[in-house]
C-alpha cells in the first residue's frame, strides 16, 4: 500500500501518483469510485431512465457518483462535511471525460452534465450525468450498457484546501495519520473544493491495493470507525500476476544485456585491445608518411602530412597503397649495371662504377625506406 512521503525541503507531501499536499494547506487529488456507476435502484425519481442509461443522438447518457461525503481511508482525507461538498456541486458539471487519466485534447470521450447533490448509494455525495460519444467510442458505450456494466469505475481529479485535524501536532502528524489521538482520527479535513480538473473512466481505483479504493462489496464508502479490511479480489490477483510477468520479462532482458557485456571481456582486456589497435594505426600511418616523403621529397607539404597523421586505419592503408604505386611508377626497381628489375630503386641512371669500387650504386643515390621512415619520426612531421 502507498503512503504519504514528505519532502520537507520543498514543503510537499505525496501519496503515490494520486495525491499531493502542500504546506500551505492546498492539495491535489485523483479520487476513484470503485462502483461509481449508478443503477436504476440507486437513482433518484428524476433519473434519466429505469435502465440507468439512455441513448440520444449518438450519445450515451449514464449517471455516475463522482464524490461522496466520506473519510477516505489510506489517504486520510476527510470529505464528510456535506455542506462543503454540496457547495462544490456546480464544479462537477462540464468536466471533460477521458479514459485512464490520459488528458490529451484529442482523447476526450465525453463531458459531465447536470451535477446534483443526492443520497444515492446511501451516502450524501455528488452525482453527474456522463455524456459519452457512442459514435466514436462504441466499445466504451457498450461496456456502460451491459448488465452489470463492464465499466463501472470513474476517477475524478480535483484541487482542494484542507486543515489538519490536530494543528498543534508537528512532524509526528504524518506518522500518526489514521490513528486516534485525543479522541479523533488524525487526518486532513477538507474545507473547500477549488476546481475539478478532469474525470476518467477507469477499470478500478487509482490505487487498487488500498482498502479505500478497492472495496467492491462495500461501494467504496469507508467511515472513520470502519476497521474491516477488504478481501483481495480476482481482479487484484490478475493485476499482481500481470505485474509479476512484466517484472520477470524485464529482469530476463537485463540478464541478457549483462551477459552480452560480460562476453566483451574485462576492462584490462579492452584496454589491451585498444592499445594494440592504436599501435597498428600508428604503424600504418608511419608507413604511408614514409612512402609519401620518399615520393615527393622536398615537395612534400604539411597539409598532406597532417591528413596522413590524422587518417583512420582504412584511410592510411589506402594512402600508403596509392603512394607506393606512384613511387613504383616514378622510380621502378632496376639493376644499375644491367637494367634488370628487383635490385634497387634509383632516382636516376648512373654510370658503371670504376674497377675496384663497390659493385653497388652510390648509396647516396638510393631510396632507403627505413631511413626515410626514421627521418619522418625525427622531424619530418
Amino acid at each position: 500500500m502507498s503512503e504519504w512521503i514528505v519532502d520537507k525541503k520543498n514543503g510537499i507531501a505525496r501519496f503515490g501518483q494520486t495525491a499531493e499536499m502542500n504546506a500551505n494547506g492546498t492539495g491535489r487529488l485523483r479520487l476513484s469510485m470503485e462502483n461509481g456507476v449508478l443503477l436504476a435502484a440507486e437513482q433518484d425519481a428524476d433519473a434519466a431512465s429505469t435502465e440507468g442509461f439512455r441513448l440520444d443522438g449518438g450519445f450515451l447518457f449514464r449517471p455516475f457518483r463522482m464524490l461522496s461525503a466520506v473519510l477516505v481511508d489510506g489517504y486520510w482525507l476527510d470529505f464528510t462535511d456535506a455542506k462543503m461538498l454540496e457547495a462544490a456541486t456546480p464544479l462537477f458539471g462540464g468536466v471533460t471525460i477521458f479514459t485512464n487519466h490520459r488528458p490529451d485534447v484529442n482523447d476526450w470521450i465525453g463531458v459531465t452534465q447536470s451535477p446534483r447533490f443526492t443520497q444515492s448509494k446511501g451516502v450524501p455525495g455528488i452525482d453527474a450525468e456522463f455524456k459519452i460519444d457512442a459514435t466514436d467510442y462504441p466499445r466504451i458505450a457498450k461496456g456502460l450498457q451491459l448488465d452489470p456494466p463492464a465499466i463501472k469505475a470513474n476517477s475524478v481529479g480535483l484541487t482542494f484546501t484542507a486543515n489538519r485535524s490536530h494543528p498543534d501536532m508537528g512532524s509526528e502528524f504524518w506518522s500518526n495519520l489514521g490513528r486516534e489521538v485525543d479522541g479523533q482520527v488524525v487526518r486532513f479535513i477538507v474545507t473547500s473544493i477549488k476546481r475539478v480538473l478532469e474525470t476518467s473512466l477507469v477499470y478500478a481505483g487509482a490505487d487498487p491495493y488500498a482498502g479505500a479504493l478497492s472495496a467492491p462489496d462495500r461501494q467504496f464508502f469507508i467511515s472513520s470507525n470502519d476497521t474491516e479490511k477488504p478481501m483481495p479480489t480476482e481482479q487484484h490477483a490478475e493485476d499482481l500476476q500481470a505485474s509479476l510477468t512484466s517484472l520477470q520479462a524485464e529482469l530476463a532482458e537485463k540478464d541478457t544485456a549483462l551477459k552480452s557485456y560480460t562476453e566483451l571481456g574485462t576492462v584490462e582486456e579492452f584496454k589491451a585491445l585498444r592499445s594494440e589497435q592504436a599501435s597498428a594505426l600508428n604503424a600504418v600511418r608511419d608507413r604511408a608518411l614514409a612512402v609519401y616523403l620518399s615520393l615527393e621529397g622536398e615537395k612534400a607539404n604539411d597539409t598532406m602530412k597532417g591528413i596522413i597523421e590524422s587518417a583512420s586505419f582504412e584511410q592510411a592503408t589506402a594512402l600508403h597503397a596509392d603512394f607506393q604505386q606512384k613511387l613504383e611508377e616514378r622510380h621502378p626497381l632496376s639493376c644499375p649495371s644491367c637494367g634488370k628489375a628487383g635490385l634497387t630503386r634509383a632516382s636516376s641512371e648512373r654510370p658503371a662504377p670504376p674497377e675496384g669500387s663497390s659493385s653497388s650504386v652510390d648509396r647516396a643515390d638510393q631510396v632507403d625506406v627505413s631511413t626515410v621512415k626514421m627521418s619522418a619520426k625525427n622531424g619530418a612531421r
